[in-house]
């Protein structure tokens, strides 16, 4: 699914057997991931706190949504069965992300009271990337004409909080305006096919009619300021409780790792919707897998993952 998102960051402190928060804002630049020491976490995040999250009024501009392909929830109806067919995909040349990064944009004032998801992501996309997670290195395999997928170190590049009240079911175009204010609010790294921005909405606003439209989430891409981006469309995956991900595997927070892992994924192997698919409309890498989840054990805790599509073994695989 393609979709993106803006975001407020805050600081944060988890325990292993149940995050316990502790917040503080302030209005600085977002903060780069440091590093950070887990000990003994056997699942979740370990006690440590995140870099504080800068809190800023974006003021979304009109801008145009690119066609999207959604993640169907659990259960739900997908265009095409997952892992269920006939080959590999195929490359349809366009481009790929050559040294991934990611950016999380919470969008509106409610965010203040989700900390705990906030820093869930914030660990989860620190570890992403991490010569700890096999799970990235599928993607690897996926090239255009001008290289493959690389991962050095964690795929993580920055977060922020919009502070401005997001719309009730924001459509396709509000989704994309506010990708488009999150990106320029971190400048022109945001941009390009190697970048992908995360716009977060908050719990009870609807995105996209979710979740009675039938997704988890959706990536897409539009233009700005400094030309191509792409973004994922992330709700508050936990309204639509267990048909998104929450308690399938391992606790409250599952559905956010595994829906965005599968855009992430999905993004980074087919940012423009003409690189890496089965079927046009469906078949990237995550949705042959869609559903098919475990526990990864990672740099900064152990999250719940989904399978991706690996053509060298032709099926679906965590490494």
């Amino acid at each position: 699914m393609r979709i993106r998102l803006i975001r407020r960051v805050t600081a944060a402190a988890f325990t292993a057997v149940a995050a316990t928060i502790v917040s503080t804002m302030i209005s600085t630049a977002p903060a780069q991931a440091t590093a950070v020491t887990v000990t003994g976490a056997a699942t979740g995040i370990a006690t440590h706190s995140a870099p504080p999250l800068a809190k800023v009024d974006l003021h979304a501009k009109t801008a145009t949504a690119a066609p999207h392909i959604a993640m169907p929830q659990r259960g739900g109806h997908a265009v095409a069965t997952p892992n269920v067919c006939c080959g590999n995909m195929t490359w349809h040349g366009g481009p790929v992300a050559h040294h991934p990064r990611v950016y999380l944009l919470f969008w509106g004032p409610q965010w203040n009271s989700y900390t705990n998801v906030e820093n869930y992501l914030y660990y989860y996309f620190n570890s992403v990337g991490q010569s700890s997670d096999a799970w990235t290195r599928i993607m690897s395999q996926y090239c255009d004409r001008n290289g493959c997928p690389a991962f050095s170190g964690a795929v993580f590049a920055g977060w922020v909080q919009d502070t401005s009240a997001p719309p009730y079911a924001a459509t396709p175009a509000q989704l994309a305006a506010e990708a488009v204010a999150g990106a320029n609010y971190f400048g022109s790294a945001a941009y390009g096919t190697d970048a992908q921005v995360f716009v977060l909405s908050p719990s009870g606003t609807h995105p996209n009619n979710f979740p009675s439209a039938g997704f988890c989430a959706w990536h897409s891409y539009t233009s700005g300021t400094y030309g191509f981006l792409a973004f994922t469309n992330m709700p508050f995956v936990s309204d639509a409780g267990a048909s998104c991900g929450t308690n399938s595997v391992q606790g409250p927070y599952d559905g956010f790792s595994i829906v965005g892992g599968h855009e992430y994924a999905e993004t980074v192997t087919d940012p423009a919707l003409n690189a890496w698919y089965y079927i046009n409309g469906s078949g990237e890498i995550g949705d042959l897998c869609a559903w098919k989840l475990f526990a990864q054990p990672m740099t900064y805790g152990t999250f719940a993952q989904q399978l991706l599509w690996s053509n060298a073994r032709s099926g679906c695989s965590a490494s």
